[in-house]
């Protein structure tokens, strides 16, 4: 990869990273569970504990150009989805940001919000991978 190519990537990452901390801050309240999952994502894009810690403070910093491709899209909604899971409470704050950045992504508010539902109703519990499928199936 190019080096050009590999900044694009590490500041698409952070700009991913800076829109998890965004949306662990819509309902005020910075659970461990949420930083934790911020850092196991960070992690997983190859960003350090430093990148991390920069862009903590500088989430305005960063933009997120929506990807081209569509798995890239459903991932990053993903990274959303299970982030309002991980304190155990669904906020309508944490809902409205996702809804709306889920559009910014291009996809229909009602398999959003069908998503969000189903991240509800396994609340408790792992979300069988099926379920999220038959949801996303319907609309792509």
């Amino acid at each position: 990869m190019s080096t050009v190519a590999q900044k694009s990537s590490t500041y698409s990452n952070k700009a991913i990273i800076a829109l998890l901390y965004k949306l662990m801050g819509a309902d005020h309240d910075e659970d461990p569970h949420e930083l934790a999952y911020i850092m196991h994502i960070g992690d997983r894009l190859g960003l350090s504990d430093d990148d991390l810690k920069e862009v903590s403070f500088n989430t305005e910093s960063y933009e997120l150009e929506p990807p081209a491709c569509q798995k890239q899209r459903i991932t990053i909604l993903y990274y959303f989805l299970f982030l309002m899971k991980a304190d155990g409470v669904i906020q309508p704050e944490e809902e409205e940001f996702v809804i709306d950045f889920g559009k910014k992504l291009g996809f229909q508010e009602e398999m959003i919000v069908d998503l969000i539902q189903v991240i509800k109703e396994y609340l408790d519990t792992s979300v069988p991978p099926q379920e999220m499928y038959s949801k996303l199936k319907d609309y792509l």
